[in-house]
């Protein structure tokens, strides 16, 4: 049997591609059930993020044309789009550090990673999809994941897409202080974000997303306004 992990990320792929390939927790646990098919798998594990998605699992060599092929057409997509994504063996395990340790993160030391990877961890465990092989792996990547956060400095500031966006936010424009801001996508980095422009002095917020109700509900947790994708796309 062979550890794999077969994925794209922000260094492997474009933004729509990545999008393409995302999954939402409940995309998680069906995919998980449509692999509970395939007798050569023994376990695995589903990690999406906004930067990545990726599937850790234990198989034989011969049963990874066809779980690639799952993966594609769980999404509607080709087989070949996902290609030259293929970790294998130790490969692998070194990936999954790396990932873990938020070294292969756009911004490198961001928090979110590892409680991400934990959370696909979880899901997993709930599943019945990680046994043996993924508990030991994912235990060994937390304990690296810890020293790399404490030996070696990467834990001193609070790192993350979304705060190194006001960062540059505030080196374009100076002060947020009493500054408006349009926020377009209602998810957990959009949150980060709006709080970490909030927490620098912005009075107002608007939020615009596709579904409109996500809209108003980030807005209205946050105490500002909805506002139209297409208003915004129009004012474009």
């Amino acid at each position: 049997m062979n550890l794999f992990v077969i994925g794209i990320n922000h260094k492997t792929a474009p933004l729509g591609l990545r999008e393409r390939l995302s999954f939402s927790k409940a995309d998680c646990e069906r995919f998980l059930d449509v692999l509970k098919e395939f007798p050569q798998l023994e376990e695995a594990m589903i990690l999406s993020t906004c930067n990545r998605a990726e599937l850790y699992g234990i198989a034989d060599a011969e049963s990874e044309p066809s779980l690639i092929q799952a993966l594609a057409g769980f999404h509607g997509m080709e087989p070949q789009l996902l290609q030259g994504y293929l970790y294998r063996g130790e490969e692998a395990v070194g990936h999954l550090f790396r990932v873990a340790s938020s070294l292969d993160s756009m911004v490198i030391g961001e928090a979110q990673i590892l409680g991400q990877v934990k959370s696909a961890y979880a899901l997993a465990v709930e599943k019945g999809s990680a046994a043996y092989f993924l508990n030991h792996l994912l235990e060994k990547a937390f304990k690296v994941a810890k020293r790399v956060r404490s030996e070696t400095g990467l834990a001193r500031l609070s790192v993350s897409i979304s705060s190194a966006a006001t960062a540059m936010a505030e080196k374009i424009f100076g002060s947020l202080e009493g500054r408006r801001v349009l926020i377009v996508g209602a998810g957990k980095m959009g949150e980060l974000a709006l709080r970490n422009l909030l927490s620098s002095g912005v009075k107002k917020i608007l939020v615009a997303n596709r579904t409109p109700e996500r809209a108003e509900e980030m807005a209205k947790r946050l105490g500002g306004s909805a506002s139209p994708l297409k208003e915004f796309k129009r004012g474009c």
